[in-house]
């Protein structure tokens, strides 16, 4: 079974719901765990790593927490998972970060079709803003 990591189903809950309130408004990190369902320890490390990547920002003080960065419009579902995964290669042949090289890649048929699904996905990744994905949401019924 193909799977998504945890620190991306995290990450992009998180980002949705500091989407959700809009740019410039805080949620603190102790919000998003209580509202997402998602431990504070491994959410504090994603927003670390949000926060250093510059998709989002901290305030501090009194009433401080977490916002984006720029508005949902701007941010690609790509940007999100390049900085929470690095890469969203489907097999490491196809992945442009890995140093490993495949001996069968240029006679490889099973290639051919996960290329085309590599390409498929990164452009549903590019093409979808963290603010398309809030509507879904939405329409779906699935945000509050």
């Amino acid at each position: 079974m193909l799977r998504l990591t945890t620190r991306i189903d995290y990450g992009v809950r998180a980002l949705v719901r500091l989407g959700e309130i809009g740019q410039g408004n805080v949620l603190t990190a102790a919000e998003i765990s209580q509202k997402e369902g998602i431990p504070i320890q491994f959410l504090e490390q994603i927003l670390v790593t949000l926060r250093r990547s510059g998709l989002i920002r901290s305030v501090r003080g009194p009433g401080g927490g977490y916002t984006l960065s720029k508005p949902a419009s701007q941010l690609t579902l790509k940007e999100i998972f390049d900085v929470l995964e690095g890469s969203t290669a489907l097999i490491r042949c196809l992945d442009p970060l890995s140093l490993e090289r495949c001996e069968r890649e240029s006679n490889c048929t099973a290639r051919l079709l996960f290329q085309k699904m590599q390409d498929q996905l990164d452009t549903l990744l590019k093409e979808t803003s963290l603010e398309d994905l809030i509507l879904m949401g939405q329409e779906a019924g699935a945000l509050s």
